[in-house]
């Protein structure tokens, strides 16, 4: 039983790491936020620009204009891998630092385009960058904080990711409404005012935001020592290899390539994002045949993402009260999915249909992400393991986006029937995913639990084993 000293001892303790972890809040998250929302948002802008003269200008077709949408992601996906290698070596701040800064320059470079070609160039480019931007912040996020804290991290930064989309169509309102400015059309202003604000954070990274703990000045040494304490701590014995920022165990790569449970976890991310990339990108196109005009089209889109922000909140806050992921993900892949179906059902029938229906396909795709990517992240151990699964899972993801021209397309206007039950199956294999995943990892819990001491010693004897220590027990 402990003493009275050692209980008001335990209550400081935890109430100097509410402290801390309030002083990394309050540092961290709203700029991480403002980063996601300036940057997803300028991903997003594609969808707007198809109701502007984009299309006219550059004489493109709607194979030209799915091309270029294929390339962006082909190359997120290509350069997946070799982001993250160059992220170890460079560091969190240069790297994410360089990255916006490109991401920035092309796509105002994107407003001075002048035919397919130079598109398909800029594009690749543009995915070739930041092909590491996602995952190098939630790797970032995994250094300051312990895996119970990652969700609702996560979720914040996702949030200003979803409202970065709604910012787009404002802007796109907005120019739409003036026009021609200063010799420029309005797409070229969009692509402009989208990449000027990313450059501005791109400098702001390299000069504000710290490598690691141990590196920053605003963190005292009690601080420094506390917050690696309990990160330490957090990770036992699953973390117990020698780590630095640039450092690689390429023991724990050929783990992470090897585990095929991350396999499962990349097929529900890619039943989650592939719904998220394509429908996102077409839902300007789909919402326009709900209204006649273009502009006023832009603006109904914001409210979407503004209603998916709060359930994302909601539902992020609901699976870190109760410590769980697999059964909130699959509630609300299964969400989205009723969305598609009632879709694929109303065709062009009813516009309020329509309109709800795309409105709970977004809240069911974006509050099941930040759910689904805290779940992998908390499940692997090891700091090279985890950062290769959460690269791999990022980029392996993005196979929607590359995917979209055959998933949404041209002919099947206005109702997309086709587009939306391919999503609907997508998300029917993430939801089983999630299912046999959810029930693996249970089973592997329930067998660790009841292992003799040889076979625990046995299998602690592995060197460097990450997750497939012993006394590692996962998060359902």
């Amino acid at each position: 039983m402990a003493t009275v000293e050692e209980t008001i001892e335990e209550q400081r303790l935890q109430r100097a790491i509410r402290q801390l972890i309030r002083k990394l809040d309050k540092r961290l998250i709203p700029f991480l936020m403002l980063l996601e929302f300036s940057a997803f948002g300028s991903q997003m802008i594609t969808g707007h620009t198809e109701l502007t003269t984009f299309k006219a200008d550059l004489k493109l077709s709607s194979i030209d204009e799915s091309l270029a949408v294929t390339l962006l992601y082909a190359a997120y996906l290509f350069f997946g891998i070799p982001s993250f290698v160059l992220l170890r070596f460079l560091g969190t701040k240069i790297y994410l630092s360089l990255c916006m800064i490109l991401w920035g320059t092309i796509m105002i470079s994107t407003a001075f385009v002048t035919n397919a070609e130079q598109l398909f160039a800029v594009r690749f480019l543009l995915g070739m960058v930041t092909s590491g931007y996602f995952s190098g912040l939630t790797i970032y996020l995994s250094l300051w904080y312990r895996r119970a804290e990652h969700k609702m991290r996560i979720s914040f930064f996702h949030i200003g990711s979803i409202l970065g989309c709604a910012y787009g169509s404002i802007v796109s309102y907005g120019f739409t409404k003036i026009g021609s400015f200063s010799g420029l059309r309005d797409w070229q202003w969009i692509f402009i005012l989208e990449g000027l604000p990313i450059i501005v954070l791109g400098i702001i990274i390299y000069i504000f935001l710290g490598n690691i703990p141990e590196t920053v000045q605003w963190l005292n040494n009690s601080e420094k020592e506390l917050l690696t304490n309990i990160l330490r701590e957090d990770g036992g014995k699953a973390n117990d290899a020698p780590v630095s920022e640039h450092w690689i165990s390429w023991r724990q790569v050929k783990y992470a390539l090897t585990d095929w449970r991350i396999y499962l976890y990349i097929l529900i991310g890619i039943g989650i994002v592939t719904p998220m990339l394509c429908f996102t990108l077409v839902l300007p196109s789909l919402l326009d045949g709900v209204n006649a005009s273009a502009s006023v089209t832009h603006l109904m889109v914001a409210p979407m993402y503004v209603i998916a922000s709060i359930t994302c909140l909601l539902g992020s806050y609901s699976s870190s009260r109760y410590n769980e992921h697999g059964l909130h993900t699959a509630f609300w892949l299964f969400v989205s999915f009723i969305g598609f179906i009632v879709l694929v059902i109303v065709g062009d029938q009813s516009k309020t249909a329509i309109y709800i229906s795309s409105c709970i396909v977004c809240c069911g795709i974006y509050t099941a992400y930040p759910i689904a990517l805290s779940w992998l992240t908390k499940n692997i151990g090891g700091h090279t393991k985890r950062a290769m699964a959460i690269c791999c899972f990022v980029a392996m993801c993005q196979i929607g986006g590359i995917i979209k021209i055959i998933i949404y397309r041209e002919d099947d206007k206005p109702t997309y029937r086709r587009g939306h039950s391919i999503c609907a199956g997508v998300i029917a294999v993430a939801l089983l995913s999630t299912f046999i995943l959810h029930r693996s990892l249970m089973k592997e819990n329930q067998r660790r639990q009841i292992l003799s001491l040889d076979e625990y010693n046995r299998e602690e004897t592995i060197e460097e084993p990450c997750d497939k220590h012993p006394g590692f027990r996962y998060v359902l």
